[in-house]
């Protein structure tokens, strides 16, 4: 679906997410992971987690985060707990562990003027219930190899941007025994000035929840034949648009880039100005159905090197990023005079 739908308009997203086992086809789409090696993990994901055939899981609809959180915590004891495992929009959390305890909360909760919804699964995903399949998987993903995403992919643990090989693994652990921070991924890209959320995978699962989650925002299905004919129509494809996708993609990789320097002062004149700088420059262009000039890209350059040298970014990602760069937007050609970073 992501591959026609980029055929068929000029979309280029500036965060790629999945819910759950969605976020393997996000880093599919980023390019993080091969789609050969992304169905390895998936078969070999719910092998584990079918195995794992103990514990259940409920949704709860109408309840704060912190009223169910407070509730799960006087249900649980050592041997029997219950936690939230999927924070999915402010109306909707789900909670794992094992049965009497989800049990428990069910009544608990339903008397809190809650509506749960017993689910029909095997087992307590995203929850501690699943650290024994999780093990197993990190030993498969060790064997695994992942790319720098084209796209930064919001993660399901932090409802942050994944910025590295290692981050990646480390993201695929986590998700199988922490909660799904769905509603934290929607503010962030929120906050980033994301208006226009676009639901790849099939059905209208993760439209619903974009719409819970930011009702002003403008929100599309793939899978809806109008919302598709509207995408089409809004977004055109033109034969030759490289200049103005460069700045958009100069803009993904500097958040993409990976943070190594936790000085605000120096972060926000050497990151956040310059960001902020090329975004508008970019939504000026846009407005104004203009494409950028050789100057402009020149400009979005330099923020990439000042971000580059304020999150101390090492130099074989910096190469790689600005090879994805030129590759990506076919620019190769319009910039024979730049030179790659040296150690």
């Amino acid at each position: 679906n992501f591959k026609v739908f980029r055929k068929v308009t000029e979309v280029s997203p500036s965060f790629l997410a999945g819910h759950s086992l969605g976020e393997f086809s996000a880093l599919v789409c980023a390019k993080a992971i091969s789609f050969s090696d992304a169905l390895k993990l998936v078969r070999k994901r719910g092998e584990l987690m079918s195995k794992a055939s103990h514990g259940g899981m409920a949704a709860v609809m109408g309840l704060e985060e912190s009223k169910i959180k407070d509730a799960c915590r006087k249900i649980s004891s050592d041997d029997s707990f219950v936690v939230v495992s999927n924070n999915n929009a402010p109306d909707q959390i789900v909670i794992s562990g094992h049965k009497a305890a989800v049990s428990k909360a069910e009544e608990v909760l339903s008397g809190l003027g809650g509506k749960v919804k017993i689910l029909n699964v095997s087992a307590a995903f995203h929850s501690p219930l699943m650290k024994e399949a999780a093990e197993e998987f990190k030993s498969i993903l060790t064997a695994i190899s992942f790319n720098i995403p084209s796209w930064p992919v919001v993660s399901n643990v932090t409802g942050r941007p994944l910025t590295d090989a290692v981050a990646l693994k480390d993201e695929l652990f986590e998700q199988l025994i922490s909660p799904v921070q769905w509603q934290l991924s929607m503010n962030f890209m929120k906050e980033n000035n994301i208006d226009t959320f676009i639901d790849i995978g099939p059905g209208q699962v993760v439209k619903n929840l974009a719409v819970k989650n930011i009702p002003d925002a403008k929100v599309y299905a793939f899978d809806k034949a109008s919302d598709l004919e509207e995408l089409k129509d809004k977004f055109a494809v033109n034969p030759y648009k490289p200049k103005i996708t460069f700045l958009a993609k100069s803009m993904a990789i500097a958040v993409c880039a990976k943070n190594n320097n936790w000085d605000n002062n120096e972060y926000d004149i050497g990151v956040t100005k310059p960001y902020i700088e090329i975004q508008n420059l970019n939504s000026k262009l846009e407005e104004e159905g203009n494409e950028p000039d050789k100057e402009h890209m020149l400009k979005a350059l330099d923020m990439l090197q000042s971000v580059f040298r304020t999150k101390k970014t090492a130099v074989s990602e910096q190469i790689e990023r600005f090879t994805q760069l030129f590759d990506e937007t076919d620019t190769w050609s319009m910039f024979p005079e730049f030179k790659m970073p040296e150690n």
